[in-house]
């Protein structure tokens, strides 16, 4: 498979299926909802659901080749999910036996936010780890004051 493919296929693919598949679910009646989604709290899904899509638009951007936007990552992953969250909200007035709520909407943004702040949390201890190895373990890097 060629580089370019498989970079798009491991890093921006995943996050544009989880949107398409999102867009699916809330295109069905609530009548016609699959049994195990009336297991769980509706809050609860969209918490996890849009905390999963936000993941996965964060390592996108983390790995996208525009280098200005790593530094951004989670703040765009979490505003890209929030806004798509209104948009599926908006989208879902026009299914019958489906409403439009702001407390999903809330939800959808409050998980992204979660989900990108462990995320980011733990990808930043690593990078720090890393860093750190990568130096001998040494904190700073080494310059050539450090050494005599």
């Amino acid at each position: 498979m060629r580089p370019k493919v498989h970079h798009y296929l491991y890093h921006h693919f995943p996050w544009q299926f989880f949107m398409a598949v999102i867009f699916m679910l809330s295109s069905i009646s609530q009548q016609n909802m699959p049994g195990f989604v009336e297991k769980f709290s509706d809050k609860f899904l969209h918490f996890v659901v849009f905390g999963i899509l936000a993941v996965l638009i964060w390592h996108s951007i983390k790995n996208s080749r525009i280098n200005y936007l790593h530094q951004k990552a989670a703040a765009a992953a979490i505003i890209f999910t929030s806004v798509y969250g209104i948009i599926d909200e908006l989208h879902q007035i026009l299914v019958p036996g489906r409403i439009c709520s702001t407390m999903d909407w809330l939800a959808d943004t409050l998980g992204a936010l979660f989900f990108v702040v462990i995320i980011n949390y733990f990808w930043r201890k690593k990078t720090d780890r890393n860093k750190i190895y990568s130096n001998g373990g040494q904190k700073e890097p080494v310059t050539s004051r450090d050494v005599k």
